[in-house]
């Protein structure tokens, strides 16, 4: 092969030559033709294990905040989280964090594409 097409060739296959690059800059060309996939059941599936993950996590939390209010004073009182004797608590509580933000901007985003 030459590495010259001609324009014959390129007219008998034209998305072996313009292919993504081509459909891209067609997509670009207009706002009515920028359409892509919300893949929304499997978003919805992402979410629900998130939800799932947050959950037993929130079990793990009340199970040490009962233990604390029904336990020995070494289990803690939950009466302050600077004094806190169970270390394990606050672990939880770190993992939560970025778990929950990452939750919520999801459902924002979700909730979001749904009214649009």
């Amino acid at each position: 092969m030459t590495g010259i097409v001609s324009e014959e060739e390129k007219l008998k296959k034209p998305w072996k030559f313009e292919g993504y690059p081509g459909f891209s800059k067609w997509m670009a060309s207009s706002e009515d033709f920028l359409i892509f996939r919300r893949f929304n059941d499997l978003n919805v599936r992402a979410m629900l294990l998130m939800q799932d993950r947050i959950a037993r996590k929130e079990e793990e939390l009340r199970r040490i905040d009962e233990d604390a209010r029904m336990g020995p004073d070494d289990l803690g009182d939950s009466s302050s989280l600077r004094y806190e004797p169970q270390k394990d608590r606050e672990k939880i509580q770190d993992e939560l964090i970025p778990m929950l933000q990452r939750y919520s901007k999801t459902s924002r985003r979700s909730h979001k594409n749904q009214t649009n």
